[in-house]
């Protein structure tokens, strides 16, 4: 059976850490602002009575984990954080729906950064400061949970990823704990480097500090409605587009560089060539093409190409121009660019790198069967051999990923979306891309979209956010038998 009041105790402990930062948010409001309606303080208040008493029944009861339990705890962080994320949302001035305010809290903790509010440069500071910080939060338990408890619970071939001395089910929450003690130390700091680096480049130090937290969790949400075209500047767009490419690569290696110093991993890892090969052919393409076709000057093509393509594939969702504007072949590389994503252990969404790396030498390999009928050909990846049951997990992974881009997309269309803004809507939730395509443009929000089409998208991103296949388990009957 399901120890419930163990759950309930790590829930608790999140919201704890919902409760410092809305406190922190009321504090900034009180300093930035005249006149506030103390929101951030009263949900708090809300928040963090519920944390007290959820902490308090399951006190006694901490010590559990099973596989099951793993399924359960991740699935049942997300709906906690969601749903009390949201409260400031729903109480501040003009203050959202609650469909509104779930699909903005869920794309602020999934990074999707897709979002329903106008008017953010008047908007509450505090407010502004609160979706940020969900979006830094959620980049956090994205990283913890690809790492410490995907590869257990063998989600989507993540299993390729257990490490050594990791490999049963009850090291699994001290291996959480301790990478969640050095990812925060490597994540603050690169946080902070960014964050300076936007103050220098000419951001205020609101804007700086948002943005910082923003870039790394690969969230997209900006101060401004323009997001980071409101900057126009060429240095801040440079500057963006390699924080988003550090977050998108596995943050393992950034642990490794602090406590040791050691750069080696990163520069063998084939994930991180193959994701800056397929980048910098996608930059050189529409730089190309912006250059030649659309009379863009060379550097002007570079930025715009280099900004909005890294923005797209690591799931960011910043934009600095509006790229559907450029042509129908940009539209298209766009489109594709959204399905890969960054690596694994990064805080980027969409297939993952080392999928695709693990479904090409899988194909690669029943090419040479056709050849050579008799051979003896092994699985590898990252030039380690690798089970067949690896490769059989990412194919699933894979087709399951598909169908359920295709089943929110046909659900989109019935709501009355045209058929690109549909398949573009539903790939930037599934996989958190961010902006849509079609009739709801790079720099459009989603406030127009009807509620059934909302829900679908929130399905879609935690259904992406969660590996997919980790949400359908739990629906399953015999996940709740004994």
């Amino acid at each position: 059976m399901i120890n419930f009041r163990g759950l309930l105790f790590t829930q608790g402990i999140m919201l704890a850490f919902l409760t410092i930062g809305m406190i922190a948010c009321e504090l900034f409001d009180l300093i930035r602002a005249t006149h506030v309606l103390h929101v951030m303080f009263i949900s708090a208040m809300i928040t963090g009575f519920f944390s007290i008493i959820m902490i308090f029944s399951g006190w006694k009861d901490q010590s559990f984990f099973t596989i099951r339990h793993g399924f359960a705890l991740t699935i049942l962080s997300w709906v906690f954080t969601t749903l009390f994320g949201s409260i400031p949302l729903m109480m501040m001035p003009h203050g959202l729906l609650f469909t509104n305010a779930i699909f903005e809290t869920m794309s602020a903790i999934s990074g999707a950064g897709s979002t329903v509010m106008a008017g953010l440069d008047s908007t509450q500071p505090g407010i502004i400061l609160w979706r940020a910080l969900l979006q830094w939060y959620g980049g956090i338990g994205i990283i913890v949970m690809t790492l410490a408890i995907s590869p257990t619970l063998r989600v989507g071939g993540m299993q390729v990823f257990k490490a050594e001395g990791a490999e049963t089910a009850e090291k699994v929450m001290p291996r959480a704990r301790e990478l969640a003690v050095w990812l925060l130390i490597s994540y603050t700091t690169i946080t902070v480097i960014w964050g300076i680096g936007y103050y220098i480049l000419g951001m205020t130090v609101f804007e700086a500090v948002v943005h910082a937290m923003t870039t790394l969790a690969t969230g997209g949400f900006s101060t401004s409605d323009g997001s980071m075209q409101h900057f126009n500047s060429m240095a801040i767009d440079f500057w963006g587009s390699f924080g988003m490419i550090l977050a998108a690569l596995p943050f393992m290696h950034y642990i490794v560089i602090i406590r040791e110093g050691k750069f080696r991993g990163l520069f063998k890892d084939t994930q991180v060539h193959t994701f800056l090969i397929i980048l910098s052919i996608v930059i050189f393409m529409l730089t190309m093409y912006l250059w030649l076709k659309n009379d863009y000057p060379i550097l002007q093509a570079l930025r715009y190409a280099m900004f909005n393509a890294t923005s797209l594939m690591s799931g960011s969702g910043f934009v600095s121009d509006d790229y559907q504007s450029w042509g129908s072949f940009p539209i298209l590389i766009m489109f594709i660019i959204m399905f890969i994503g960054g690596c694994s252990g990064s805080t980027s969404g969409g297939l993952k790198i080392f999928r695709l790396q693990i479904m090409m030498n899988a194909f690669m390999i029943q090419l040479k069967k056709m050849i050579y009928p008799n051979g003896i050909f092994i699985h590898k990846f990252n030039g380690k051999s690798i089970d067949d049951d690896i490769v059989q997990g990412v194919m699933g992974y894979f087709l399951i990923f598909i169908c359920t881009w295709l089943f929110v997309a046909v659900g989109l269309t019935l709501t009355g979306m045209d058929f690109l803004t549909a398949c573009s809507c539903s790939i930037t939730a599934l996989s958190a891309a961010g902006p849509g395509m079609g009739s709801i443009t790079p720099f459009d929000n989603f406030a127009g979209v009807s509620s059934v089409a909302k829900w679908l998208m929130i399905f879609a991103m935690i259904m992406g956010r969660l590996e997919v296949s980790l949400i359908l388990v739990v629906l399953t009957p015999t996940f709740w038998r004994k």
